[in-house]
């Protein structure tokens, strides 16, 4: 797919390729939005309505309905009932008559809340004395195609490295998972199933891979002082067809790698993550598509049929699933039962679909430079003015700003006999994960 063009890029409101405020004010920046999903920030206005407009909590509720037949065993899941999982306030209800006390919602009704507020997002806009700025979220198109310019920044710059040092450039695509189903055979909680996920990558998976190329000799990549073996990684979560997400982590060197560099790297997420097994991460299966680990070369001008893969971007976005097979979008409402499920996870626990390695951002920021003229994000000057209030532009209500705040956050009465772990140990108990 071609690349986003900056009238509809959120690039342009100011922020540099590694997703830093360029300078042009904190608020111009969309990534100081009312999205925690970036920034961790909401406006706070003067007056703030407990119940959303009637209208969007009807849309939310008619979509839900008409998709639970396809969520069958899933959506009326708790979304958690882990102590560990930290939710959106409005993922969880109070206990009646004890303070502090919160259970999860149910799928159901998290992906209500999730549409109702996605749904008043994109009618909001952020009012400045001389123009209005939409406020949007992490979920929508504008969100879509600045990741999508981001791992095509990647590619840029990670080619133009290699190019300065005549070096190829190489890939892995390493996918993680654990078991969706739990000891009973039910459903996982989807928000303690993408917890243990994430708890995966931090605690075992990234050290392990970082102990496998200290052992190569290879360094994170430093524009400045470029090594002679470098590496660097996205990671990527997958919505899968049950809703749950999978995890991809992509990783770019400029020296050559084999499957067998990575297979540490799975036998450490295997052995430590108590729902994942081996029947799920096939390392040399058959079928190249049943295989957890991908290696390719980087070859722009590779042509059909060959070995190398062409674009580096266009085969990690698709990943995200955030565009059709005619690289046309697919709004929210148009998306399947299972990929809003995994949304609306996403949102209730404040997850990223993309992360990127301090090296890699370094690797954007360079690819940022190269981008074709038509492209390239207007540079600002000056800084931007406060601004005066949000409205919505389909309602007319309209407040005051009074300072950024922060998005309220709970954790849920611990009940695990709700949601017994599945555990493989060793990753050697057989079981379907798929």
């Amino acid at each position: 797919m071609s690349e986003p063009h900056p009238s509809t890029h959120p690039d342009q409101t100011g922020l540099d390729a590694s997703g830093q405020n360029g300078g042009g004010g904190s608020w111009l920046s969309k990534d100081n939005r009312t999205d925690p999903q970036n920034a961790g920030d909401e406006v706070c206005t003067a007056e703030v309505e407990e119940e959303r407009e009637e209208t969007y909590r009807e849309i939310a509720k008619e979509f839900v309905k008409d998709v639970s037949d396809d969520l069958e065993g899933r959506i009326f899941r708790a979304i958690s009932v882990s102590g560990d999982t930290l939710l959106r306030r409005e993922a969880a209800r109070q206990r009646r008559g004890q303070e502090n006390s919160y259970r999860g919602k149910t799928v159901a009704g998290v992906m209500q809340e999730f549409l109702t507020w996605f749904l008043e997002q994109e009618d909001l806009v952020i009012c400045f004395e001389d123009f209005d700025m939409e406020v949007g979220s992490s979920f929508n198109k504008d969100a879509a195609l600045k990741r999508y310019g981001g791992l095509c920044d990647l590619e840029r710059g990670a080619i133009e490295a290699c190019r300065r040092t005549g070096d190829d450039l190489y890939t892995a695509l390493l996918g993680i998972t654990a078991s969706h189903r739990n000891a009973d055979g039910k459903y996982r909680c989807p928000a303690d199933h993408w917890r243990e996920m994430k708890e995966s990558w931090s605690n075992h998976v990234r050290q392990e891979q970082q102990r496998v190329f200290d052992e190569m000799g290879a360094e994170r990549y430093d524009p400045d002082d470029p090594p002679e073996k470098w590496w660097e990684y996205v990671r990527i979560a997958e919505p899968h067809e049950s809703g749950y997400a999978h995890h991809h982590v992509a990783v770019v060197t400029n020296f050559e790698i084999s499957t067998e560099t990575f297979e540490p790297v799975i036998a450490r997420h295997v052995e430590e993550t108590p729902s994942a097994n081996w029947s799920a991460h096939e390392m040399y299966a058959d079928d190249s598509d049943d295989r957890c680990v991908s290696v390719n070369r980087i070859d722009p001008e590779s042509k059909e049929g060959e070995e190398a893969v062409g674009s580096l971007a266009s085969y990690l976005s698709g990943y995200l699933s955030e565009f059709d097979d005619d690289d046309e979008y697919i709004e929210m409402l148009e998306k399947s039962a299972s990929e809003v499920m995994f949304a609306a996870t996403a949102w209730a626990t404040g997850s990223r679909k993309i992360d990127y390695s301090n090296g890699g951002h370094k690797l954007k920021a360079i690819g940022h430079t190269k981008r074709p003229d038509e492209y390239k994000i207007p540079e600002i000057d000056g800084e931007c003015p406060a601004p005066t209030s949000v409205r919505n532009t389909k309602t007319g209500d309209e407040h005051d700003i009074l300072e950024p705040g922060s998005v309220d956050k709970v954790f849920v009465e611990d009940r695990p006999e709700l949601d017994p772990e599945k555990h493989f140990v060793g990753g050697v108990l057989e079981a379907d994960t798929r």
